[in-house]
């Protein structure tokens, strides 16, 4: 969650820790067990807390340490981890240590940072905002170049130099001394820069994260080190490290909601398959983080040029939808908020072998606000209820972090918790029930998935746990009706049974096959274990 929109507890027009912990019950109902918190470091506005001007203070907007270890206290009493994000690759221009390292090239901080008399080295570095902002830039106090794979105002910590890796160490221990459970690591694959090569995931940034990992596993035994990389699945699983030299135990997997989006363009299958193909076969120490969007602009630099005019042609057909790479619009409008499509979506997510990370507001059906620039546009206030500023805060509206959505379809009057939990067909219940049902069931926390013979491409069959609890997740994506039939050889004579709603299923043919027709955009999670049925109660947990 971005915790300066999620909720004000003192009126200032902020969200801040302390609204996040007002807040706990809320997301215990919805079933969540891990918060992850995107920056809170002390940085200046600039660089919407991305680039920290101080590593072990929180940003004064936020709240005071009391803040953070209320939070954590509260969450875990309630079952909650909590997760830091934590920018390796640079620091702001405002960080004391750059001000020492421009000053004094000499001193303790001289090597802190990437400096070059000529700045004509890394011409070939891959350039993460697709040349805008990095490069070089002359500093006329020191008389040199410093180097910034983004912005002029956030210079690259060297990591070549020993200080910078054990600094960079101690920020680490500083937060996880404080109780929070783990850290995303972002911006990891820019770590060290190489002439002649494209500067990213480059062997030493794989040893460097092995030498922190081995640190974590004997100092904190029990936190968890999550990587960042927008990479094809082949690179950011070497993240993972390997089992004799461990590095992540979570990757972040950032190519389901554009394989999403080309499966329903296309009304197939084949786009998601692929997807799961890709994420199978990991050891059981490695998770992959599975989400559909989150607050950066949905990244399609990866895709081929064919498939990426498509998605921006279908999904972003405005001037205004698009960014540096990709899409900065929210889940429900991509979807067009048809309520098929995005439960179909959720259903997906929370199908699918790893860990689902929901971002805030999604939930509810939350909207963009396209006047904001950049990704701006996908960090609005939290919509809470119908109420003054949609029950964000108390504050004046020019004094909120952003202006709240006001376009009836997605506006807080008409999208906000407040509504959607009185109603039982409300978006936010539907994924209450999703994750609940996926609590339940033991089957979709094993290891990787099957995919299903289907004799219809517009119809996806998954199968998740082993043959005595398997459970089968049919998607169809097609907007209309279709009918499939699967081949189930290993269950043959077994009744499936539909995991929410409990309904039974005619028994697969001794053939093993079995025919299933499915709604528009519609899915079934069905049983088909040996054992007993769990018990899904018929309200979603409350907490309190």
């Amino acid at each position: 969650m971005n915790v300066p929109f999620f909720y004000d507890s003192d009126g200032d027009g902020h969200g801040d820790l302390h609204g996040v912990t007002e807040k706990l019950d809320y997301l215990r109902r919805l079933g969540v067990d891990c918060l992850l918190l995107n920056p809170i470091m002390a940085s200046p506005p600039l660089g919407d807390g991305r680039a920290a001007s101080d590593f072990e203070t929180i940003d004064a907007g936020l709240g005071q340490p009391s803040h953070l270890l209320e939070l954590l206290s509260l969450a875990h009493r309630q079952g909650l981890r909590v997760v830091l994000d934590l920018v390796l690759n640079h620091t702001s221009d405002e960080h004391p240590w750059f001000t020492a390292s421009r000053h004094d090239p000499d001193g303790p901080y001289g090597n802190f940072y990437v400096w070059s008399d000529t700045g004509d080295d890394y011409a070939e570095a891959d350039d993460p905002l697709s040349s805008r902002g990095g490069g070089w830039t002359y500093d006329g106090k020191r008389r040199q170049y410093y180097w910034h794979r983004y912005s002029r105002h956030e210079p690259d910590l060297n990591y070549d130099a020993p200080e910078v890796r054990a600094a960079m160490r101690a920020v680490m221990d500083f937060w996880l001394r404080q109780g929070v459970d783990g850290l995303r690591l972002l911006t990891v694959p820019y770590l060290f820069e190489r002439t002649g090569t494209s500067s990213k995931g480059l062997d030493e940034t794989h040893t460097y994260l092995r030498d922190l990992r081995s640190w974590l596993d004997s100092t904190y035994p029990n936190r968890i080190l999550i990587a960042w990389s927008e990479d094809w699945p082949e690179g950011a699983s070497s993240y993972f490290g390997t089992t004799e030299h461990p590095e992540c135990h979570l990757v972040m997997y950032a190519s389901l909601m554009p394989s999403l989006l080309l499966a329903m363009r296309r009304e197939t299958h084949r786009p998601v398959s692929q997807v799961l193909l890709q994420m199978r076969d990991q050891p059981d120490d490695r998770h992959w983080a599975v989400f559909l969007r989150n607050g950066d602009e949905l990244s399609l630099g990866l895709l081929p040029e064919r498939e990426r005019d498509e998605l921006l042609h279908t999904y972003a057909p405005l001037a205004r939808m698009r960014g540096v790479t990709g899409i900065r619009r929210r889940t429900a409008s991509l979807l067009n908020d048809d309520r098929g499509q995005l439960e179909l979506a959720f259903a997906l997510l929370l199908s699918m072998p790893g860990v689902p990370v929901i971002y805030y507001g999604d939930e509810i059906g939350m909207g963009e606000n396209l006047s904001l620039p950049g990704n701006r546009a996908v960090n609005t206030p939290m919509q809470w209820a119908p109420d003054r500023n949609g029950g964000f805060s108390v504050a004046q509206p020019e004094n909120l972090p952003a202006p709240l959505t006001h376009e009836s379809i997605y506006g807080y009057l008409a999208v906000n918790v407040e509504n959607q939990l009185r109603s039982r067909s409300s978006l936010l219940h539907v994924i209450e029930k999703l994750i609940e049902t996926r609590h339940a069931w033991t089957a979709f926390s094993r290891r990787g998935c099957r995919i299903v013979r289907s004799t219809n491409p517009a119809v996806l069959a998954v199968l998740r746990g082993e043959p005595d609890d398997d459970v089968l997740c049919l998607f169809n994506f097609s907007r209309y009706p279709q009918t499939t039939t699967l081949t189930l050889s290993s269950h043959a004579g077994r009744r499936p049974r539909e995991l929410m709603g409990g309904a039974e299923f005619p028994a697969v043919r001794e053939s093993g096959e079995y025919d299933l027709g499915l709604a528009g955009h519609g899915f079934f999670w069905l049983s088909l274990s040996t054992a007993e049925t769990p018990t899904i109660s018929e309200q979603p947990p409350h907490v309190g």
